[in-house]
């Protein structure tokens, strides 16, 4: 075999065991999928931010739930287990949806969803070492019945010397996901009232802004503050619109 087989040989090798190592095995129960994904095939020698998500693809009829779940269920929890100097952020959520349960409404997600988080690396780390990331996820999965699952994921990344490369099998889940995050700093004006036993909330857009408000919904950060199951319907107010909802 000559050099140059060689030489391409082993950069075929690097390549299957980056794309391998950029996303743990699947954890399949009858419910869902699960894994722990990477954005990047590797993380960068000299520190910086990479970014990880939980990855569950639900079977029909299956979901499971957003940071403030509704009127029932549990949030996804993720309890990492990381290396010296590794430290993760708490879950970058995207909106959920609302779903409704019998009587109840819960937010959470059906389908498939991935739960990005921000992993910050220190300085320092040996080009040509491997990292292992673990985590402990915990989640309700609930149809007509709720299933509480758990799975212990882990990946294996290679120190980077440089910037390491798009992980092209999870791009645009990542992309999705951040695009789906609430605004911190939004375009709209917002403020609330409490009055005769109601919650109401006033959305002032931009004046630039045309903005039709049939269809929008409001999913508070916080459990309780709102009844769930409660019709939500804008009115005008005016240069925005309302909604009156009553309290959780």
């Amino acid at each position: 075999m000559s050099v140059v087989s060689r030489i391409f040989l082993y950069l075929v090798a690097m390549m299957a065991l980056l794309s391998a190592a950029a996303a743990s095995d699947i954890i399949t129960t009858p419910r869902l999928e699960a894994r722990l994904v990477a954005e990047r095939t590797g993380v960068p020698a000299t520190g910086g931010t990479i970014a990880l998500g939980l990855s569950q693809v639900m079977q029909p009829g299956w979901h499971t739930y957003w940071r403030n779940p509704g009127e029932s269920g549990e949030p996804t929890t993720l309890s990492w287990t990381l290396p010296q100097g590794f430290t993760a952020s708490d879950i970058n959520w995207p909106h959920p949806e609302r779903i409704p349960f019998g009587e109840l409404a819960n937010y959470g997600y059906s389908n498939r969803v991935l739960l990005p988080v921000d992993v910050t690396v220190p300085a320092g780390l040996a080009p040509g070492s491997a990292v292992t990331l673990r985590v402990e996820a915990t989640w309700l999965a609930c149809k007509d019945i709720c299933v509480p699952e758990s799975a212990t994921l882990q990946l294996t990344l290679p120190v980077i010397e440089g910037e390491p490369t798009i992980n092209k099998q999870w791009q645009q889940a990542f992309a999705d996901a951040r695009e789906a995050q609430p605004l911190r700093d939004g375009p709209f004006t917002a403020r609330f009232d409490v009055r005769a036993g109601n919650v109401t909330l006033y959305f002032e857009p931009p004046s630039s802004a045309r903005i039709d408000p049939e269809g929008i919904l409001f999913f508070p950060f916080t459990r309780g503050l709102i009844k769930a199951s409660a019709p939500q319907v804008p009115q005008a107010a005016g240069e925005g619109f309302a909604m009156r909802l009553p309290p959780g």
